[in-house]
């Protein structure tokens, strides 16, 4: 048995034809969720930052005598903070106060980060 489909495709003369039906068909439009936004230039130089800074604030907070997990996450947040003002979530708040006078110690204390702080 032979696909009607074939029999369709098979039967146009000239590549114009083939290509006037092509037309017709419906394109399917892309959801909202699969199109990928682009990054503007201030988003990727504000990541870059936090990517250049992280390390160099990790390795501050581990000498003045963090613990390294806590180091991790204390670093990133406040390079977040300094690159794109994200304030810091409930563990991270928690963890600035536990940690509040090595960050002290270390140099990268911000006083926005302290109104920011859990009582």
């Amino acid at each position: 048995m032979i696909n009607a489909n074939i029999l369709n495709v098979t039967k146009f003369t000239t590549p114009l034809a083939a290509a006037s039906t092509l037309s017709q068909v419906e394109t399917p439009v892309p959801s909202p969720l699969k199109v990928r936004r682009r990054k503007t230039i201030k988003q990727v130089w504000k990541r870059n930052r936090v990517r250049k800074t992280l390390p160099v604030y990790w390795r501050r907070l581990v000498e003045v005598g963090v613990p390294v997990q806590a180091a991790d996450i204390l670093a990133k947040a406040i390079a977040q903070y300094d690159a794109v003002r994200q304030v810091p979530n409930t563990k991270e708040q928690q963890l600035i106060h536990e940690y509040c006078r090595f960050i002290c110690r270390a140099e990268l204390w911000r006083s926005q980060l302290l109104s920011t702080q859990t009582a």
